[in-house]
């Protein structure tokens, strides 16, 4: 595996790479659907296997 895909990524990101709006991604972290954490500058951040996971469910 590269780097890349072991970087956890941004809402906007996440939303890129599963073909749904960042606004759906959102609402997943709200609703406890989607796997996310804050980094250290409180932004939200998805590891790549979370999102899979969300998006395969």
């Amino acid at each position: 595996m590269s780097a890349l895909i072991d970087t956890p990524m941004s809402p906007a990101q996440a939303a890129h790479q599963a073909k749904v709006s960042r606004r759906t991604i959102m609402r997943a972290i709200e609703n406890h659907d989607l796997k996310a954490f804050r980094d250290n500058k409180n932004h939200w951040k998805i590891a790549a296997q979370d999102l899979e996971q969300w998006a395969s469910a």
